[in-house]
């Protein structure tokens, strides 16, 4: 266990009272709470709604329903999708089965940023495809769901070193993998 995890602070789940580090890996963020963080962790968070939606499905199918109808009529929400659609598409996907197998086993097949091993593995971006990201074997990392949800579109520099499990150890490993020196990509000649 490395130094930076003892310093992480900690809350108490309201509901099932456990002791868990405050962290976006445990609890959900909510900008109205004064430390940021929403009082039930993500696992009871996650059991709740479980239950609503096996107890409410009726009213889940008519609020599905009046949000389907309103995106139909919505010229914008239309847009998006189409200009993400386009955004992709003009994005060459370069990445093969092959690539995403010597990923795998360079990290073991475990996820590159919590060295946990996952029945799914997903391929997350390291630059992001809202920020530029490709789909190539310089910008793809193999991640577990939790991981590549937490870091969503964010910087890879500022979201590890705050993450419970990081480790500049591991670190150097993924820029190493990416082709990194220094913290800047050294792009490969073709």
């Amino acid at each position: 266990m490395n130094n930076s995890t003892s310093k992480v602070k900690k809350k108490i789940c309201n509901t099932c009272f456990k002791k868990l580090p405050l962290t976006n890996d445990f609890f959900s963020i909510n900008k109205r709470s004064p430390d940021g963080f929403y009082g039930m962790c993500k696992n009871c968070k996650n059991i709740y709604a479980a239950k609503y939606r096996a107890t409410h499905k009726e009213i889940i199918k008519i609020r599905d329903k009046k949000y389907k109808a309103k995106k139909r009529k919505n010229p914008n929400l239309k847009l998006i999708e189409e200009l993400n659609e386009k955004l992709k598409a003009s994005k060459p996907d370069v990445f093969s089965d092959k690539d995403w197998e010597s990923c795998l086993n360079y990290f073991s097949h475990k996820c590159a940023y919590c060295q946990k091993a996952a029945d799914k593995l997903t391929k997350d971006h390291f630059i992001p495809v809202s920020k530029g990201g490709e789909t190539s074997k310089y910008n793809i990392l193999p991640s577990c769901i939790s991981c590549n949800i937490s870091k969503l579109n964010r910087d890879f520099f500022i979201w590890y070193p705050l993450r419970y499990f990081y480790s500049k150890k591991q670190e150097k490993k993924i820029l190493k993998y990416l082709g990194y020196k220094d913290k800047i990509q050294q792009l490969a000649l073709l």
